[in-house]
């Protein structure tokens, strides 16, 4: 069982930024930790990717219903979601069936969601991220992001994780003098520094969060680009 991932989308204007911390823990066995190491983004299309979020037993479930060539061809942002919201449903499902009798099914770590991001290869949009996300209160309605340096960050609520990222994300676009070029130019790459520098400081006081910080950047006309950024704690 693994729960607990702080994960953070970017709409770019020809894709998306995905970064995602690689501590897996058991959040009901104290904070018990599984891997620093674990890979929470995977490539579910040739222009999308997700980040997982809560219990594996379901997230794991859910992507393997996934149906890719649904994403593969989707014309719309509403087909994404349509999709996104079909398996992660399922998934959930899944996992409320197979609790041990031992297990709180209310416990506030018993959830479920993902965050995808990249663009739709039958469209000449721009790049776009979807959220989902289930938990015991019930399921938040989809989040759906297409602006251009628009954001989300899932995980680390409790430490201001939304508000850190987006105050490290403007000091470090403050400090870009010129685009650059190339798939991680000036400005994704202030992105991810923002990102990194968000998972370190939530993770000094969140046992759930931290190790190898994996970052995925997806862009029309690029090769989806993998990276790895140690977390400092």
């Amino acid at each position: 069982m693994r729960a607990m991932t702080i994960g953070i989308a970017v709409c770019l204007s020809d894709g998306a930024l995905l970064i995602a911390d690689g501590l897996a823990v058991n959040p009901l066995r104290e904070n018990r930790i599984l891997s620093t190491d674990a890979r929470k983004i995977t490539q579910i299309s040739s222009t999308l990717s997700a980040i997982e979020f809560g219990i594996m037993q379901g997230t794991n479930y859910a992507l393997s219903v996934m149906n890719s060539s649904a994403l593969e061809n989707a014309t719309s942002v509403l087909d994404i979601v349509n999709e996104i919201e079909r398996c992660s449903l399922v998934g959930w499902a899944q996992l409320l069936s197979r609790l041990g009798p031992d297990v709180d099914p209310t416990h506030e770590n018993i959830r479920l969601g993902f965050l995808v991001g990249g663009y739709i290869r039958n469209s000449l949009r721009g790049g776009l991220f979807v959220g989902t996300l289930h938990r015991p209160e019930g399921h938040d309605p989809p989040l759906v992001r297409t602006t251009e340096l628009h954001h989300s960050v899932v995980g680390g609520e409790c430490q201001g994780s939304k508000s850190l990222f987006k105050n490290y994300a403007q000091q470090e676009y403050d400090l870009i003098d010129s685009i650059g070029l190339g798939v991680c130019n000036n400005i994704v790459n202030a992105y991810i520094t923002a990102g990194v520098r968000t998972i370190n400081e939530v993770s000094e006081s969140n046992p759930q969060i931290g190790g190898t910080i994996r970052y995925t950047i997806i862009r029309r006309g690029f090769p989806i680009t993998e990276g790895i950024r140690e977390c400092e704690t």
